[in-house]
């Protein structure tokens, strides 16, 4: 089966209770390890432009904010309720997330 990288960024805030659905799903368990993930202080940024509904900042100017970037691994099979699990927890209009194959060579 395939495995997936996931990297989410995310306000601090909202980390606990992702990591919590995730695991509760076992989305974020490896063999006999379950709540497998890392995470770094990152710092975001971004510019909303008039149209935007934006969760934090000031429109038209580049805002820097604090997040916190969420890094597990999972499988193919669980790959969209892991998207749709990011979207309805992250607070963003635009939330952000990156999905990569993983290359296993063992």
């Amino acid at each position: 089966m395939t495995t997936y990288k996931i990297d989410v960024y995310i306000p601090e805030d909202y980390v606990d209770l992702l990591i919590k659905k995730l695991g509760q799903e076992k989305i974020i368990t490896i063999g006999n390890y379950d709540y497998c993930y890392t995470t770094s202080k990152v710092k975001g940024h971004f510019m909303p432009n008039n149209l935007a509904n934006n969760f934090s900042g000031e429109k038209n100017i580049i805002n820097e904010v604090d997040e916190i970037k969420l890094e597990f691994r999972t499988t193919e099979n669980n790959i969209k309720k892991c998207i749709q699990i990011i979207e309805d927890i992250h607070p963003y209009e635009e939330c952000v997330y990156d999905i990569f194959e993983i290359k296993n060579f063992k």
